[in-house]
């Protein structure tokens, strides 16, 4: 064998071997991604970390809610406002929609199951005009400023009737920040 066909073997059997890992080595891996947002005309952005929260109720026993209008010890929450930026509005209302009670409509229904406790809902407390908000109705305004805010709540279980059962008793509640 000559030298030239010696090149021209290995260049082949180079070609074939790089050819190969090269077609092994083309896959693609791909995905998506989404990109989500709003652009908005209102003069405020809600904070990220209060636009999903969790406010823990903790576990009360129906000893404390023996009669029709008790309540458990509140607990505060509260929506805060970044970025706000004002010329005409001078307050800020929030609504929080949800399934009314069938005993008490001002009150967000605990969410059904088979475990779910009776006669008991989740009662909201505007704590700056100081007073329980009815569900699916805005709150009187609470002033803002230029900058960040905070609008203080507070939420409680509170007794539709006499004979509370024990059970879960969890709630959903979506809010919707006005401005005036």
């Amino acid at each position: 064998m000559n030298i030239k066909t010696t090149i021209a073997l290995a260049a082949f059997a180079l070609a074939t071997v790089s050819g190969a890992a090269m077609a092994q080595s083309t896959g693609t891996n791909s995905g998506q991604i989404n990109f989500t947002g709003e652009i908005t005309t209102a003069p405020c952005s809600i904070d990220g970390t209060n636009a999903n929260q969790t406010v823990p109720l903790g576990s009360i026993s129906t000893n404390a809610l023996q009669t029709a209008g008790a309540t458990s010890t509140p607990k505060d929450f509260q929506i805060a406002l970044t970025g706000c930026s004002l010329n005409t509005v001078q307050s800020a209302s929030v609504t929080f929609q949800g399934v009314s009670d069938l005993n008490s409509p001002d009150l967000l229904a605990l969410t059904a199951g088979p475990t779910t406790a009776k006669n008991v809902a989740v009662g909201i407390y505007d704590v700056f005009n100081k007073k329980e908000l009815a569900l699916n109705s805005a709150s009187d305004g609470i002033p803002i400023a230029n900058g960040s805010n905070v609008l203080p709540f507070q939420a409680y279980y509170k007794a539709t009737g006499s004979g509370v059962t024990a059970g879960d008793a969890n709630a959903s509640a979506q809010f919707t920040v006005s401005y005036n």
